[in-house]
């Protein structure tokens, strides 16, 4: 299960119609579901904590700036991030 569906689960609305997808369901209403998640705030709020989380790993390894690894870690940042942290 990824983010978004896990804030998803969290909307009344949007619950009950993730929580009858099978895997027999057809994929008409797995696409249906989907696109009420995709039109709902879960995506937004899950790019909100990707990019906090990003914060928070940047300004964890800061000490280790002179460190000769470093820049591999800011390679990982914007392979996982981009540029925004």
């Amino acid at each position: 299960m990824t983010l978004p569906v896990l804030y998803a689960l969290a909307d009344p609305g949007l619950e009950p119609y993730i929580r009858a997808i099978q895997p027999e369901t057809p994929a008409a209403e797995v696409n249906d579901v989907l696109e009420r998640i995709r039109s709902g705030d879960a995506l937004e709020r899950s790019e909100q904590m990707r990019r906090q989380y990003l914060r928070s790993a940047m300004q964890a390894v800061e000490p280790l700036r002179s460190h000769p690894a470093y820049g591999q870690l800011e390679v990982l940042h914007r392979y996982f991030g981009g540029k925004t942290a």
